[in-house]
């Protein structure tokens, strides 16, 4: 797979073991390898054998519970990755806001020696304060607060630069924006999946 993915133009190679979907459970991928850290370790090593670029570990804080962060940390630090990001919560945990646990990232960015990424529940200026305040970690990962506020990264910024925090604003014309653009991202979508008989507007 990664001779394979040598011959595309890519800038890091992240290892994801951090999906928490049945899907990937099932095939014993993503979030799965957190329950099978001999496999996980394997995998790191060959991720580093054999790219070219960097490579980091997307994770989460375990499985079913966090008492494998240590022996996690020791396996990270002797893999030789570039660098980890974490999600503050298990597998297990899936996406619940009541399982966010941002001090097992505080201990695992004190027992790791390479720069750490936090994810988790960050939603705008304040919570990424938060975030930053509590685990001390390096920078910052958003996922699922940017699928509906794509200006969430800028606003963050903001807050940081200039002390203000600010929200999507629900005008017309900036949602009429996204929507266009979002048009633009399926058609160009499917362009790259279809041979179309006839065109987008009739589509």
């Amino acid at each position: 797979s990664i001779d394979f993915l040598e011959s595309y133009n890519f800038d890091v190679l992240d290892i994801n073991a951090g999906c928490p979907s049945r899907r990937a459970i099932k095939a014993k991928e993503g979030g799965y390898l957190l329950k099978n850290l001999d496999e996980l370790e394997t995998l790191l090593k060959t991720s580093i054998k054999y790219s070219s670029r960097p490579v980091s570990l997307k994770m989460r804080t375990g499985f079913n519970n966090t008492n494998n962060i240590e022996r996690i940390a020791d396996i990270v630090n002797r893999s030789g990755i570039d660098f980890l990001i974490i999600h503050g919560r298990t597998v297990k945990g899936r996406y619940l806001d009541s399982t966010l646990d941002l001090n097992t990232i505080k201990k695992i960015k004190s027992l790791v020696k390479i720069p750490v990424v936090g994810n988790g529940n960050i939603d705008g200026g304040l919570t990424a304060e938060k975030f930053l305040e509590i685990t001390n970690v390096d920078a910052l990962m958003i996922g699922r607060s940017s699928m509906g506020n794509p200006e969430i990264f800028q606003q963050i910024n903001q807050y940081f630069t200039k002390g203000i925090e600010s929200n999507l604003e629900n005008s017309f014309f900036k949602v009429r924006k996204y929507f266009k653009l979002y048009e633009e991202c399926v058609d160009d979508f499917l362009d790259d999946i279809i041979d179309m008989p006839f065109s987008h507007e009739k589509f």
